[in-house]
């Protein structure tokens, strides 16, 4: 399994929107994110191209979202 992040979606108010998904990979992040947001009352196309794939062979931080709206 990979792990990716997608902050590219609207959410319920106008300010930053972020998600961890695990799949395979992207098209299967696309379809699982994709229901969850349908499953919140979010439906929208979500897009490969968002789909940020972690990479968990060596230690990191990434900031999904800083405050900064």
């Amino acid at each position: 399994m990979k792990i990716f992040y997608n902050t590219a979606f609207n959410g319920h108010w106008p300010v930053g929107t972020s998600a961890i998904i695990i799949a395979e990979d992207k098209t299967q992040a696309v379809e699982l994110l994709d229901k969850a947001l349908i499953n919140c009352g979010l439906s929208q196309k979500v897009y490969k191209k968002d789909m940020v794939e972690l990479d968990i062979t060596k230690p990191q931080a990434e900031i999904l979202q800083d405050g900064n709206y």
